[in-house]
């Protein structure tokens, strides 16, 4: 198990608009909600910081996007807006989902992971990853608030999520949770919850 280290996509997007998400975090007045006239479109898009998940729930079914992965076998929704890059390096494979001009991405990093050589892991039952499992292989790693959840468009996928500290990204929320031989970890910005949260809700594996 090796954790994500930051990718340089997600480092551009800090530096572009850094000064950008500067003065709305010290900003006390909220953007308007979108426009209950126009809909959720393109044209007329969600923020992370203002949207409820509910707002990503309509805005994923009605017109969210499809990623297929067909060599680990899963799908996902991703925002209409948002465009997705893929890096296969040494270090595992990345799923990058971002709009620069919003601040808001996330990242799917997978890596193999062998059921195997687990010891708690019993045939035919779904395994949950824990804490201490993760500490195991990352001793330093920061756990915040760490809670077991079910995931996927079928609610079937035991899934941990938590918070955690970057030294670049600052806290970010992390979702973890092990399928189809791999290790899924799963990395937003702290504070957009509301549309990750809709996002691993469409997530399935297919087989």
């Amino acid at each position: 198990m090796s954790k994500s280290k930051l990718i340089s996509i997600i480092i551009g997007i800090i530096l572009v608009v850094g000064i950008v998400y500067a003065v709305f975090r010290n900003s006390k007045e909220a953007k308007p909600p979108p426009d209950s006239a126009g809909g959720l479109t393109s044209e007329n898009p969600l923020t992370p910081q203002t949207s409820s998940s509910a707002d990503y729930v309509k805005l994923l079914r009605e017109q969210g996007k499809i990623y297929e992965e067909f060599d680990v076998l899963f799908r996902f929704l991703y925002p209409p807006d948002f465009t997705v890059t893929e890096i296969d390096d040494e270090s595992g494979y990345t799923i990058l989902a971002q709009n620069s001009a919003k601040k808001a991405a996330f990242q799917i990093f997978l890596n193999p992971f062998d059921l195997s050589t687990e010891a708690s892991a019993k045939a035919g039952e779904s395994w949950v990853l824990t804490p201490a499992r993760i500490k195991k292989d990352l001793p330093n790693m920061i756990i915040e608030n760490p809670q077991p959840v079910l995931i996927g468009a079928d609610k079937n996928i035991p899934a941990l999520i938590f918070f955690s500290q970057d030294q670049t990204l600052g806290r970010t929320r992390e979702i973890w949770f092990v399928g189809n031989g791999h290790l899924f970890q799963v990395e937003t910005f702290a504070d957009q919850d509301s549309m990750i949260g809709p996002v691993m809700d469409t997530f399935q594996f297919l087989q």
